[in-house]
């Protein structure tokens, strides 16, 4: 049934256009392992890999999976060596791991980020055993510099929370990494980008405040960030909010690159 269910999901995600279909083997929550998926399945590897071939066999698109090093008692070692050894007789297309293990019982979802150590060399020793997989560590990493530092032991590295509170981070990823010119210059000119999307998606029936909620962080550590964040939680979501809500909101905000602020892990 859980196969079943997974091919279904997948074909309608790839229906919709996604470029990639990641099935999560992460999350610690409550009403997650109830529902039989995230990290509690990392218990179940066999059942994890079976998913895999059947979204394989049945979608066009990459299928990825994103997991801890263990959950619970589990030894980290045998735990996520027996979930990768049948992940890749499934054939999938990459693995991104969580860098931590995931308690499940006695800690909650926000101290699941937190409270348990961190072990990067778990990842290393994972890629270095399989070559042919691709292995994406994630975890804590909280600069650009941090990830470069990775990426001779690994394929690539997933920034979570620190792109997501402080996307202008971004910015830099073509210089630092692909020696190349960074396709914008300053935050403002990547919100401005992002209009001719808004307004589709307007059009669509989105209300422009599932959109600006995630552009909060933008301007973290940039004169009129404050004013940019206040016009957007009193505008953005009245009713019938236009793209007009967030060029007001642009105007209050000055046009450079913040300046870095720690982030938590």
């Amino acid at each position: 049934m859980a196969r079943i269910r997974s091919v279904r999901c997948h074909r309608i995600a790839e229906d919709i256009g996604y470029d990639e279909i990641n099935l999560n083997v992460g999350c610690p929550s409550d009403r997650v392992q109830e529902g039989r998926f995230g990290a509690c399945l990392m218990a179940e590897p066999s059942l994890v890999g079976d998913c895999v071939a059947a979204m394989k066999a049945r979608v066009g698109v990459p299928v990825t999976v994103k997991c801890r090093i263990g959950i619970d008692e589990q030894d980290p070692e045998a735990a996520l060596e027996a979930l990768t050894s049948t992940l890749e007789q499934a054939d999938v297309d990459a693995l991104v791991v969580h860098a931590r293990k995931a308690w499940l019982q006695g800690l909650s979802p926000r101290q699941n980020r937190d409270v348990p150590p961190l072990d990067y060399d778990r990842v290393h020793r994972l890629k270095a055993a399989h070559p042919g997989l691709a292995v994406i560590l994630n975890g804590g990493i909280l600069s650009l510099e941090q990830a470069a530092d990775h990426l001779g032991r690994v394929d690539g590295v997933m920034m979570g929370r620190a792109a997501y509170q402080e996307p202008w981070r971004l910015l830099e990823v073509d210089p630092l990494l692909f020696g190349a010119a960074a396709p914008l210059r300053a935050p403002k000119e990547a919100a401005q980008a992002l209009i001719p999307y808004i307004e589709r998606e307007l059009a669509r029936g989105t209300r422009l405040s599932a959109i600006t909620r995630h552009l909060l962080g933008l301007f973290r550590g940039v004169h009129g960030a404050r004013a940019f964040r206040r016009h957007l939680a009193t505008e953005a979501v009245k009713f019938g909010a236009g793209v007009d809500a967030l060029t007001g909101a642009l105007a209050l905000v000055a046009d450079r690159v913040p300046e870095p602020a720690t982030v938590a892990a």
